[in-house]
């Protein structure tokens, strides 16, 4: 479940972080995009980092989040010990 989480904000990150990234806007971008695919693998390299990341921070907090309820609800819980009235139980 955590990993279909983690590829579904992967992807989400990487679709949003290249729409934001238009050739023409930047002029770094036109001089790396005019080396070829050599020339955009570091951006594409660095974005990708990012991207992961991302995606592993909210699946992190996620998860954090669920053991902090599941703390919570522990501490609910019952203490102390059983009420008696029965048999000891016998040892085997």
């Amino acid at each position: 479940m955590m990993t279909a989480l983690v590829q579904d904000n992967s992807a989400k990150f990487m679709a949003d972080r290249s729409n934001l990234m238009e050739t023409g806007t930047n002029p770094q971008y036109v001089e790396m995009q005019q080396q070829g695919t050599t020339g955009l693998l570091p951006l594409y390299e660095q974005m990708a980092g990012q991207v992961q990341a991302a995606a592993y921070s909210s699946g992190f907090f996620i998860a954090g989040s669920l053991t902090l309820v599941g703390v919570v609800l522990a501490l609910f819980l019952r203490s102390g010990k059983p009420a008696g009235g029965g048999e000891k139980p016998m040892a085997h």
